[in-house]
């Protein structure tokens, strides 16, 4: 079994939705990146990456997502 760091990125934080509650966010990092090269640091080779903007019919947020996939993990 492999266990895989997950990153929710939505208004370009690194963020948990509360039962899927858009209205009841928690935020973990403001640059979701930093989190992201962190982890590759510490050895994780992926990291699961969900844009919650994109995912309930916003815009993209391709420029995070992209500096998330530079970070060092696939």
């Amino acid at each position: 079994m492999d266990i895989l760091p997950a990153i929710d990125i939505l208004d370009g934080r690194a963020v948990r939705l509360l039962r899927g509650d858009y209205q009841d966010v928690t935020v973990y990092h403001e640059d979701p990146a930093a989190v992201a090269s962190r982890w590759a640091e510490e050895g994780a080779e992926l990291i699961h990456v969900v844009d919650l903007e994109a995912a309930r019919g916003g815009d993209r947020q391709d420029e995070v997502v992209a500096r998330v996939a530079a970070a060092g993990a696939r």
